[in-house]
């Protein structure tokens, strides 16, 4: 999993020291950037395209909505190989879920959801 804050040239992202770090971990995924010993971080698109990643996370929050944070990275030409974007797979949390707060055990539920929905087929998180 690519969580996707923002940017645009580089895209900002949570690495191992980050609350979606253990987000991730508890609801069975797994960080692609979990090697960087960052808590918030920019990378480049080429390593996100290296990495490959089979959902991205979208974080909701500021001038953009998560619909146009979606479209751009659909559009973006350097990601068309990445399966993510050939699949459309993405999920969305709030800043508010994957910053430290009382929404974390919520986004932990919906992130399990969303990757394992076999186990969660019938049941709302």
């Amino acid at each position: 999993m690519f969580l996707y804050d923002s940017g645009e040239d580089r895209p900002f992202t949570s690495g191992r020291l980050g609350m979606p770090q253990a987000i991730i971990d508890a609801a069975g995924g797994h960080n692609l950037m979990d090697d960087l010993a960052a808590s918030w971080t920019q990378v480049n698109w080429e390593t996100v395209v290296e990495r490959d990643p089979q959902v991205i996370l979208i974080v909701d929050y500021g001038e953009r909505s998560w619909q146009q944070k979606r479209d751009f990275l659909l559009a973006h030409p350097a990601l068309q190989s990445v399966e993510a974007i050939r699949e459309q797979r993405f999920l969305v949390l709030p800043y508010l879920a994957v910053t430290p707060s009382v929404e974390n055990i919520e986004a932990i539920e919906t992130l399990a959801a969303g990757l394992h929905p076999e186990r969660f087929a019938g049941k709302t998180p």
